[in-house]
């Protein structure tokens, strides 16, 4: 469904599904984005019972919660990640300026 919605086409057109680091999770939140932003949602209920807040994923940790995580290759995965996240958002805006 998220490679059929408005923005997933545009961004399959743009060649983003073989570009991205994590084509799968970056078609979804776009998706999930554009669907939270419209009157009617086709998915309420799913989109009720996801998170309020996110600070339980590890990419949303402090630098107080990272200091327990010193010296596990896990913390260098949550960093890892994260510029994973920030490259494929870059790439999204420069090739689809209606995400931005």
């Amino acid at each position: 469904m998220a490679f059929k919605s408005p923005i997933g086409k545009l961004m399959y057109e743009k060649g983003l599904r073989q570009r991205l680091i994590s084509p799968k999770h970056s078609f979804l939140g776009a998706y999930l984005m554009q669907e939270r932003r419209k009157e009617t949602k086709i998915f309420t209920e799913y989109l009720d019972i996801l998170p309020k807040s996110l600070e339980d994923f590890p990419i949303f940790f402090t630098e107080e919660e990272r200091k327990f995580l010193k010296g596990s290759p896990f913390l260098t995965q949550i960093y890892e990640k994260i510029e994973d996240i920030k490259i494929d958002y870059e790439l999204i805006c420069k090739e689809v300026p209606e995400f931005a």
